[in-house]
């Protein structure tokens, strides 16, 4: 992991702009999903041999809105690997304005 994502522990402003991103998803993970009540036939799309979590109207299938508009993730506690792990190391594949905007503020770059 740089010395970017390594120095920072991300803060989640519930934006969902990280719940955009396309998540591949491991036979065990969709195991674990299903045991909350969900089909995979519900959260699972399939394209050249890989399963990802379906996205609705570009958002993650399990995205959800609070009562005062906050978003949530519904299977927080069993979300896949790439959403545990967000931000990631890759900054070009995980990149978060809010993410950006606390790095540099804690490192003082602005």
């Amino acid at each position: 992991m740089d010395s970017y994502h390594k120095n920072l522990k991300a803060k989640c402003y519930r934006c969902g702009k990280c719940c955009t991103f396309i998540v591949t998803l491991k036979r065990k993970e969709i195991d674990r999903i299903a045991q909350r009540g969900f089909s995979p036939k519900e959260f699972v799309a399939r394209d050249l041999d890989k399963d990802y979590i379906k996205l609705i109207n570009g958002k993650c299938f399990f995205l959800r809105v609070d009562d005062k508009g906050n978003n949530y993730c519904e299977i927080y506690e069993e979300r896949p690997n790439p959403c545990i792990m967000f931000p990631g190391s890759d900054k070009s594949i995980t990149k978060c304005e809010h993410f950006e905007e606390d790095y540099l503020k804690k490192n003082r770059l602005f």
